[in-house]
């Protein structure tokens, strides 16, 4: 089973996207900033992170900076979600490895076809023909 660290300020935003994902076969742990997740990093593997943006404390784009600076976590694939992903894209262009933006409001199908392709996982639901 997969695990993605889901940080976010807003607990009901981390709640949704954890149970979201949980009932699409992941486990998630939480993290309320930059600075949670950073400690938590240290305490278990995960195979991804779904990010914020904008957070109190230690932001995401700061979140981003240092674990691109750690060799351990250089190529840890993150999924940021922001208002500004073309702002985003443009401000990490050369750390752009294993990161990708999507921009509010996610919808879910967007979501779980994200997190799967980057998880490189098969069987991601298609449409009918």
């Amino acid at each position: 089973m997969k695990t993605i660290l889901v940080v976010d300020d807003y607990e009901i935003v981390r709640l949704y996207h954890s149970m979201f994902l949980t009932q699409k076969g992941f486990r998630c742990v939480p993290a309320c900033d930059g600075k949670e997740a950073l400690t938590l990093l240290k305490q278990q593997p995960v195979d991804l992170v779904l990010l914020d943006m904008v957070m109190p404390n230690m932001s995401g784009a700061d979140l981003i900076r240092h674990l691109r600076a750690q060799p351990e976590f250089a190529h840890l694939p993150i999924l940021a979600i922001t208002s500004e992903a073309k702002h985003a894209e443009e401000q990490f262009g050369s750390h752009a490895h294993n990161l990708r933006f999507l921009l509010k409001p996610v919808m879910p199908d967007t979501l779980i076809a994200q997190v799967r392709a980057m998880l490189g996982i098969e069987g991601t639901p298609t449409t009918a023909r």
